[in-house]
């Protein structure tokens, strides 16, 4: 059996596909158009570790954090929110968590990672724009560095 796409005839006369802007069926629902914050948790007196990694090593601009139970801590950069939220240790939650940060230079943070003993583990992808460095913050969470795509490639 075969299916065809539907089509209809928008009130100008367009032909549109099914589910876009301005068909019979209205706005296409479920699209995301942004991300406006990410959460993580950390015990609390990771503080200064944290305000480190994020705010000095990821360029994170620090911002009030939202209100906790426990406190916490946020950062941001132009277009998203990291917050973290400090929990006591038996409620943290143990899924694996991983961020992943655009830097402009993984150079420059592995160098800083490594004046400061800071394991860290350097990917490569096939493509030559796919470089990684995957590093564990203060509190354990797996973020991975990533640098913009068109860094030395103009």
């Amino acid at each position: 059996m075969f299916f065809r796409k539907r089509s209809a005839i928008s009130s100008g006369g367009a032909i549109t596909k099914p589910g876009s802007r301005g068909d019979e069926n209205g706005p296409r629902r479920g699209r995301i158009e942004a991300v406006d914050h990410v959460h993580l948790e950390a015990p609390a007196g990771l503080e200064q570790g944290l305000r480190w990694f994020y705010g000095e090593l990821a360029a994170l601009e620090e911002c009030p954090p939202h209100p906790s139970p426990n406190g916490g801590l946020c950062f941001k950069s132009d277009r998203i929110q990291l917050r973290i939220r400090f929990e006591p240790a038996p409620f943290i939650d143990n899924v694996p968590v991983r961020v992943a940060i655009t830097l402009s230079s993984l150079e420059e943070a592995a160098a800083v990672l490594e004046e400061r003993k800071l394991p860290y583990e350097r990917i490569s992808g096939l493509a030559f724009s796919d470089r990684r460095l995957h590093v564990l913050d203060p509190a354990g969470n797996r973020v991975e560095f990533r640098q913009s795509t068109w860094v030395g490639l103009l």
